[in-house]
């Protein structure tokens, strides 16, 4: 054999083998980007149409949390993560003395009424019968700069049919496309979704609300010194493109006449915000307010609002997680406030009444 020529076997040590190690591992790997094109794939046409914040995941968990309690609640609050990080149902109970479970806390992170609509609609049977349902009525459900931006990140049906301008519709499309921009939830909710489910038929629980019906709350509160700066931030990333939403207005509206189809009192309350941004918003951006003013007075003037009054709102001021969430100290204190304005009180009787004529 001439110098330096390499035997067929190979260099001396290689085993037959060798060469299959590279292979496998090219294998494993397209094996795995195909796996994940398959998941995105498929969880673009699964994905819940809800905002970033709120999620596949966060949607469904709450639908299969309604259904399985297996009752309808007595007062239902419904709206943002405002709703879910400033209503602790067991103070109401406790207060109003009602049983654990009458309140239901079904605030949806992110949401509008598009979304909250979405969500009473497909757990319309458990929550049709509620006596009581509270709304949050926020400058923010009629920013059409806002919900356009969450919207985004949305699945193809909506990017499709919801009412947009042929440029604005354009965008949409293009970012469900090539997924550039789209930051939503895609199989990452998928594969949540069947953990949740795996977890359930095994006999385990992965609670959307601890034993007092408070829901998690991802994240830490900010400290004390930084809420103002939040408050600042968060008016320029909230209002700083402020557009008054039409369809938005006409959506509520919508959801409020469903809710009140079956009977039940329908009323809207003011939820506190961080002073400062309370501020900000007259200051920067009056116009936010009194447009909300103009609709609550116009098409929504049938609904009462209610309110627990700046005074006691102000005792809230040590209890904000951010410039417009409170804590679960804040919601305790926030929750046994609402149970003593009337229209509480007035449900809470009547559902004991009631219980007491059915025994």
């Amino acid at each position: 054999m001439a110098r330096g020529e390499i035997q067929p076997g190979g260099l001396p040590g290689d085993s037959a083998g060798g060469p299959r190690v590279p292979i496998l591992g090219r294998a494993a790997l397209a094996s795995f980007v195909v796996t994940l094109m398959v998941l995105e794939a498929v969880s673009r046409t699964m994905i819940a149409p809800l905002t970033v914040r709120g999620g596949f995941e966060q949607f469904s968990a709450l639908v299969e949390e309604i259904r399985d309690a297996g009752h309808s609640p007595v007062i239902l609050f419904l709206g943002t993560s405002h709703v879910q990080c400033a209503i602790l149902p067991a103070v109401i109970e406790r207060r109003l003395g009602l049983e654990r479970g009458a309140v239901l806390n079904a605030g949806l992170g992110a949401s509008a009424p598009y979304e909250q609509m979405r969500l009473y609609a497909a757990v319309e049977e458990s929550l049709g019968s509620a006596r009581l349902a509270v709304l949050e009525t926020s400058p923010l459900y009629f920013n059409r700069g806002l919900a356009n931006d969450a919207r985004l990140r949305l699945d193809l049906d909506t990017r499709l049919h919801y009412p947009a301008e042929v440029s604005k519709r354009a965008d949409w499309l293009a970012g469900w496309a090539f997924s550039i921009w789209d930051r939503r939830r895609t199989w990452r909710a998928v594969a949540t979704r069947a953990v949740r489910s795996a977890l359930g038929h095994a006999g385990l629980e992965w609670p959307v609300f601890d034993s007092d019906g408070y829901p998690g709350i991802p994240g830490a509160p900010s400290a004390r010194g930084q809420i103002a700066v939040d408050a600042d931030r968060a008016s320029l990333t909230l209002f700083e493109r402020y557009s008054f939403d039409d369809e938005a207005v006409q959506e509520f509206a919508a959801l409020l006449a469903r809710i009140r189809g079956h009977g039940t009192r329908v009323v809207l309350l003011e939820y506190p915000l961080f002073p400062e941004l309370e501020r900000f918003l007259e200051t920067r951006y009056p116009d936010v307010k009194k447009r909300e003013a103009a609709v609550l007075a116009g098409p929504l003037s049938s609904y009462p609002v209610l309110s627990v009054g700046h005074a006691r709102a102000a005792e809230l001021m040590a209890d904000f997680r951010d410039a417009h969430h409170l804590t679960r100290t804040g919601a305790a204190r926030f929750s046994a406030m609402l149970a003593e304005l009337p229209e509480f009180r007035a449900m809470a009787n009547a559902a004991r009444v009631s219980a007491t004529t059915s025994r």
